[in-house]
């Protein structure tokens, strides 16, 4: 299958790269998910010190 061990070490060289950038775009994704988490819990937080969350929870509560 493989011509030369050469051959061999290179595709598993590639196969590190690959891994590597995958590790990285999961690692990327994940930190975007999360700041995206925290964006919710802050404007979530801003709208129940206004009132304007407790109101919408107690209309989801009576069934609106």
């Amino acid at each position: 299958m493989y011509e030369s061990d050469t051959e061999k070490e290179d595709l598993l060289s590639e196969f590190k790269s690959f891994c590597q950038l995958y590790k990285q775009m999961l690692q990327g994704a994940v930190i975007s998910e999360f700041h995206k988490i925290c964006d919710v819990l802050h404007f979530l937080e801003i709208r129940e010190m206004s009132g304007i969350f407790s109101n919408l929870a107690n209309l989801y509560r009576i069934g609106l």
